[in-house]
């Protein structure tokens, strides 16, 4: 049986980082979750924020990549979503106008 400690263990990076930044990011914005994770040394977000730029929508939806893509060309929101430990999944969301990235804790508004 797992304990709590076990379970807030990161699951190994399966993102490619070194990959070159496909748009810009504008104001980048954390939630009061990711913030709490952050101070508590349980979270650190840059990887995946950096595998959002490159493009790389982590364990979103195939349907969700697809709309990422043509997104990309035709100016939509770009949202992917990286399970961190088995209890902590982010969302990362950048606006149409690429004036703004959330990162939030997956179900926090």
């Amino acid at each position: 049986m797992a304990t709590a400690t076990q379970l807030d263990q990161p699951i190994p990076e399966r993102h490619i980082l070194d990959q070159p930044i496909r748009f810009r990011c504008g104001e980048l914005v954390l939630s009061h979750g990711v913030k709490a994770l952050i101070r508590q040394h349980r979270l650190d977000p840059k990887p995946h924020f950096l595998s959002h730029l490159s493009g790389n929508w982590g364990d979103a939806a195939i349907e969700q990549w697809a709309a990422n893509e043509r997104a990309l060309i035709d100016g939509g929101q770009l949202s992917s979503s990286y399970q961190v430990t088995p209890k902590i999944t982010l969302s990362i969301r950048t606006e149409p106008d690429r004036s703004l990235t959330t990162i939030t804790l997956e179900g926090e508004g």
